[in-house]
């Protein structure tokens, strides 16, 4: 940071001159590097001698407690006597300190007729220093949601011309962002006229260079200030102005938050007396008690009436206190020793503010031994801890508080019967006897309580006089459970430390904290590395999803087990056992999670290899990964097709003909593709169950949504035939209805009649049966054959007599197997029927680790995957509707993808609106996220870096300003259930590619629709 254009200068700890401003140097000519800054004011006649010690102190104060300091500092400059506020704030380097020592001008020229004003810097929270719950509310949107879209900042204006107080915010530039009607007033001119103007062009000239100082300072070093002494208009009233700092991850400040504040007397010395209960009272001008806090009252019997000074205090107090409100400094502060009306003398600390004084103290009179005595036994009575008193001579107890007979279990009598030696077992009595206060102190002394129980304590321990006798006073605490706690964190500690499972400590987002060594020895990643990662980062990119719904966002607290494949530094990926537990504070809030870790023996890694290979000669992950690898291009390159389509003005026949075959092959291909992916997932025993009970007839709704599309290519209906509302059964409703689909498609394609008839029944007591009909009285042999082949025979025969896809056929026949449905040719040679058998209790199917999750029967929306665009009127008055409740010319995105093809589709589709920026990385992302505000995101789950699309919502989210902001999920290909998982996982939707213009709307209208 540049300090040349600064107010003030930076020393060293000793005080030499590293830097000082161009002003400062002009002010003050002896203030130049290399000098020393405490030295220079000893020759200086215009600083008073009590002042130039002052200089010194407060240097050593901001020295000793490395935190900022200030006093003010009067001057006579050219005959003028001004008052500066000296700031000194500690600045740390790698391998120093140095300190940076402000100049801020607060008071005028006396030859001037203006008020002074004092100026506090604060070093607490805001929530420390005000009460007013509106003020504070407020301030917590702008530290959450600053910078503002452009609607919130329509919202923000209204709610904030509601306040009475002056409110403004102005960024790092000090131009106003938004101001509220009663500023503006102040100012002379309205809110709209206020904004991206700079706050001196509008303040009172003599403000304008006292706010200036101000702001840099703020900006330097983030810390609060309070102007007081300022009045407005035809108002008698002071009233004070804080000015905050906004800050961004980094701590950078990016925008200053300015309200006025009226404080009252009750709230200066609630203030004043929040962290020390002392008697505290507020005086008036007219020598009247104005306020007064609870134990003021208490001390000095007030019983709530307002009083005279001369009737609590003393004349010589009076005339005291009534000398400093008559002196011309209007801040100040002194120590007084003042005697009440009744004889007893107090320390008062006394603070001029302007007009009134303000008065906080403590008793001071000597006591003697009998009102020790007294004293002594009132403690006890108002004690809240274990305490007892003992002759110093005989050992005997003298004095017992009711939380030390609970502790030790006798009654007030018996214990007054015992001595010091009965709380001691036998052997420690000796070691009692020969040890001093000091060798005990601190240190825990195994005590025994009447049942004969041992417990465990520390004690405090004060010599008093009790009753002319010479005794100890002990304060007694309990720490067997402490010390039972720390045996077990040792025992914890060797297990993290020595076991040979995997241990990692996250924190409740899943962001990692610690490792053991056996995390470094077995994945090969030291602690540095895996600091501050996410969990989900280390697990492959399949099970990232389940890890976050099933541990992180789940609102189970019991132990989570899952098995995952975890990833080695070198990028291998190994099977692995997850148990999860959540631990929670002392308010029942969860602060960490526990991740212990068991990787799959080798020998158990190597025969589930070769059982794999034994079972289908398809590499799965190899499939898995170059289906995901085409889908990208071919997204884009079906996107840009559309994209030409649409710039087409006036198609003909032939080039619409062209666009139908495209769009036709275009939903075989995606669905292809999705299959296999899917298919690859269940070859590499990546099965995943959500069991819940449904009824056949809820679900023909979205089955016909899934059949619609290949019944009206082909000419044909499929009708609903008799089936029974009570047919309930247990399945994993996703996988279920993406077989019946591809089912009943089947179906449709092989058969020559026009109508199909879907019924069913009960087949047994464990069976219900699902039947297909193309005849009146049962199936015609075309189907029963065609059926029977596809779920029987070999795939690559299939296809050429029927033309389906072969992983249509296998994930049709891996669904059945999983989920233990089997087909079935049913009735005599002259009416056949197919049919097809549901248990209806849902067994696992044994085919690899799995993982059921069994959840209650849901009352479910119902959403559409968003469609390909036909060439239709209906869906362009569709389209017309949304854009009418969109207003996408003032909507700004932030699309995270990694593939430019992507990128420039994206662009062109959503040309609509107001900005589009692009990124390929969360990495790249950040800098756009911090200095831009978006109203909306659209985010690719694999993106170059170190973070995919899960991790990019998780950190995102914890972002100033992105705790509400949609964030939508996007892939390249779409498996069953991929919208619910992904919303699980706490994106607002889900879209699947290509991003299309239409695509893209039905999003965000359903978003801000429901919003």
């Amino acid at each position: 940071m540049n300090y040349e254009n600064k107010h003030g200068l930076i020393v060293d700890k000793n005080g030499k001159i590293i830097a000082v401003s161009n002003d400062i140097k002009k002010l003050f000519p002896g203030l130049s590097p290399q000098n020393n800054f405490l030295q220079y004011w000893k020759d200086v006649q215009s600083v008073d001698k009590e002042y130039k010690f002052r200089i010194i102190e407060k240097f050593e104060e901001c020295r000793r407690n490395n935190a900022p300091a200030a006093f003010d500092l009067p001057l006579t400059i050219n005959d003028n006597r001004l008052t500066y506020t000296l700031v000194y704030t500690p600045l740390k380097s790698e391998n120093n300190i140095y300190f940076y020592i402000d100049f801020i001008l607060s008071g005028k020229s006396k030859t001037e007729e203006t008020d002074t004003y004092k100026i506090r810097i604060a070093l607490n929270q805001i929530e420390d220093l005000i009460e007013d719950e509106e003020i504070l509310k407020v301030i917590d949107r702008v530290k959450n949601s600053y910078p503002f879209t452009f609607i919130e900042k329509v919202k923000f204006q209204k709610e904030i011309n509601g306040l009475k107080n002056f409110f403004w915010i102005k960024d790092r530039d000090d131009k106003i962002v938004v101001a509220n009607e009663a500023y503006a007033s102040w100012l002379g001119t309205t809110p709209s006229k206020l904004e991206n103007k700079s706050e001196s062009d509008y303040l009172p000239k003599y403000l304008v260079n006292l706010y200036s100082r101000l702001n840099e300072y703020i900006k330097n070093t983030s810390n609060i200030i309070a102007v007081s002494g300022l009045k407005s208009a035809g108002d008698t009233k002071n009233f004070s102005i804080y000015l905050l700092p906004v800050c961004d991850l980094e701590n950078n400040v990016i925008a200053l938050i300015g309200f006025s504040y009226v404080e009252t007397d009750k709230e200066i010395v609630r203030s004043l007396t929040r962290h020390i209960p002392l008697p505290a009272c507020v005086v008036g001008e007219n020598l009247e008690l104005t306020e007064y806090n609870e134990l003021f009252e208490s001390v000095f019997g007030l019983s709530g009436k307002k009083s005279k000074l001369h009737e609590v205090f003393g004349r010589d107090a009076v005339n005291k206190i009534s000398s400093f409100l008559k002196e011309n400094k209007k801040y100040e502060d002194k120590l007084f020793d003042i005697e009440t009306a009744d004889k007893k003398l107090y320390s008062f600390t006394a603070l001029k503010e302007v007009d009134r004084v303000i008065l906080s103290g403590y008793h001071v009179e000597k006591q003697t031994d009998e009102n020790a005595s007294l004293d002594i036994e009132d403690y006890l009575k108002i004690v809240p801890d274990a305490a007892y008193v003992y002759d110093l001579e005989n050992l005997k107890f003298l004095a017992v508080t009711d939380e030390a007979l609970k502790l030790y279990g006798y009654s007030k009598e018996k214990f007054l019967e015992l001595d010091l030696t009965d709380l001691y077992a036998p052997e420690d009595v000796q070691a009692l006897i020969q040890s001093d206060d000091k060798s005990l102190r601190g240190k825990p002394l195994k005590h025994k309580r009447s049942d004969g129980k041992d417990i465990y304590v520390t004690i405090k321990s004060v010599e008093i006089s009790y009753k002319g006798k010479k005794a100890h006073l002990n304060l007694v605490r309990e720490v067997s459970f402490e010390l039972k706690t720390r045996r077990e964190n040792q025992l914890y500690r060797h297990v993290f430390e020595n076991t040979g499972d995997l241990v990692i400590v996250t924190d409740k987002d899943g962001f990692i904290v610690s490792i053991n060594d056996s995390v470094t020895r077995q994945l090969g990643f030291s602690q540095r590395e895996l600091e501050g990662r996410p969990i989900i980062s280390i697990v492959s990119d399949e099970d990232r999803a389940v890890v976050n719904k099933n541990v992180l966002h789940a609102e189970s607290n019991n132990t989570i087990k899952l098995n995952v494949s975890v990833k080695k530094s070198e990028g291998e990926l190994t099977e692995a056992e997850i148990a999860a537990s959540k631990i929670k504070d002392y308010e029942g809030k969860v602060e960490q999670v526990v991740f212990l870790i068991r990787l799959q023996p080798e020998e158990k890694r190597n025969l589930t290899a070769e059982v794999a290979n034994e079972t289908s000669n398809i590499d799965a992950a190899f499939l898995s990964n170059l289906f995901h690898e085409l889908l990208t291009p071919l997204n884009v390159i079906m996107g840009f097709t559309q994209d030409l389509w649409e710039n087409i003005e006036n198609p003909n026949d032939e080039q619409k003909e062209s666009v139908e075959i495209i769009k036709e092959n275009q939903r075989t291909l995606l669905q292809i593709m999705d299959n296999a992916v899917e298919y690859a997932a269940f070859l590499r025993k990546n099965i995943k169950y959500k069991i819940e009970n449904v009824r056949l007839t809820d679900l023909l709704p979205e089955l016909e949504e899934v059949i619609t599309k290949t019944a009206k290519q082909h000419g044909k209906t499929v009708k609903e035939g008799k089936i029974s509302s009570s047919l309930e059964f247990e399945t994993d409703k996703q996988k279920f209805l993406s077989l019946l689909g591809m089912l009943i498609n089947f179906a449709v394609t092989i058969t020559k009649e026009k109508e199909l008839k879907l019924s069913a029944k009960k087949e047994d007591d464990d069976n219900l049966i699902i039947l297909i009909d193309d005849l009146k009285e049962g199936a015609s042999p075309y189907l029963l054959k065609g059926m029977h082949d596809i779920l029987t025979d070999d795939e690559n025969l299939n296809r050429r007599n029927y033309g389906f896809s072969r992983f249509s056929m296998k994930l049709a026949k891996k669904l059945m197997e999983i989920l233990g449905i089997s087909f079935k040719t049913l009735g005599d040679k002259d009416k056949k029927r197919v049919g097809i058998v549901v248990p209806f209790k849902f067994t696992p199917f044994e085919g690899g680790e799995i993982e059921i999750e069994e959840s209650p029967r849901p009352v479910e929306e119902k959403f559409e995957r968003p469609a390909e665009k036909p060439i239709s009127n209906v869906v362009e008055k569709q389209a017309t509707n949304m854009l009418k409740k969109l207003d996408l010319a003032s909507m700004t995105c932030l699309y995270l993808e990694d593939q430019v093809d992507s990128q420039i589709l994206f662009k062109s589709q959503m040309k609509d609106l107001k900005t589009i920026e692009v990124a390929p990385s969360l990495e790249a992302a950040i800098p756009l996220l911090k200095t831009r505000r978006f109203d909306f995101l659209i985010v690719d789950i694999n993106l170059q870096g170190e973070y995919n699309g899960l991790d990019v919502l998780r950190i995102v989210r914890k972002m100033p300003g992105y705790k509400e902001i949609p964030i939508i999920a996007s892939t390249a290909y779409m498996q069953p259930g991929a919208r619910e998982n992904f919303i699980a996982a706490g994106f607002t939707d889900f879209i699947s590619k290509p991003l299309l213009r239409d695509k893209v709307i039905e999003i965000l209208t359903r978003i801000y629709s429901a919003s």
